[in-house]
């Protein structure tokens, strides 16, 4: 063995200790303390008012680990009485898979729009503090959702349950994460669940987005 080999060696294990003690110990603390909000929003539209179907919502820290989640259905007639109707949308909807249009339509009780909001708003207030509150766009489901609290204003002047300065948005992570390199999480990591299921894709982005924020940390 080389004379040096050994001092090396507990040279690099004690810088290594102290990079868990000093640097990732306390990162990963404060990783696991921020909750962030993923929004998923099945809808017949992609207008900023467009008609809320289902709403699927899921509260994780940035490690990735989840923390709560919520999803609800709206009756089909009231949403449409609230919000934009597309027919290219409601066609692509017909063509989806019928699990995927069962988990959107048929799955469990469906709620007059102004009460599915009400549950949402009690759920997202119980979280407590909450960083940021995520959609797949910046027009997409934080405007849905945010639209169809303006819609009922009338019946629940409460409003939306988050602030302006909490919008956050997972297609700006995934194009810096493509910037710098890092894997496509994206596509890399499984699919759990059914996809155009709300709660599921939510769960999706919550998982790659906060893995794609840890690569660029």
């Amino acid at each position: 063995m080389h004379p040096l080999a050994l001092p090396t060696c507990l040279t690099l294990f004690v810088l290594w200790v102290l990079y868990i003690a000093l640097y990732w110990g306390p990162r990963r603390a404060k990783l696991r303390k921020e909750r962030h909000v993923f929004l998923d929003l099945e809808t017949y539209s992609t207008r900023p008012n467009a008609c809320v179907l289902a709403a699927g919502a899921v509260c994780v820290n940035l490690l990735g680990e989840e923390i709560s989640r919520i999803k609800l259905l709206i009756n089909v007639k009231d949403a449409m009485k609230n919000g934009h109707v597309d027919p290219d949308t409601v066609k692509w909807w017909d063509d989806q898979s019928d699990e995927a249009k069962r988990l959107t339509f048929n799955d469990g009780e469906r709620h007059m729009l102004v009460d599915a909001l009400a549950k949402y708003y009690a759920w997202h207030k119980d979280l407590g503090k909450v960083e940021g509150v995520w959609g797949n766009g910046s027009t997409a489901d934080n405007a849905w959702l945010r639209s169809a609290y303006t819609a009922v204003s009338g019946e629940f002047p409460a409003g939306c349950p988050w602030d302006f300065w909490q919008e956050r948005d997972v297609r700006t992570v995934v194009h810096l994460g493509w910037l710098a390199k890092l894997p496509n999480h994206k596509k890399g990591l499984s699919f759990k669940g059914v996809p155009h299921n709300c709660v599921d894709d939510a769960a999706h982005q919550a998982r790659y987005t906060t893995k794609l924020i840890r690569g660029l940390l």
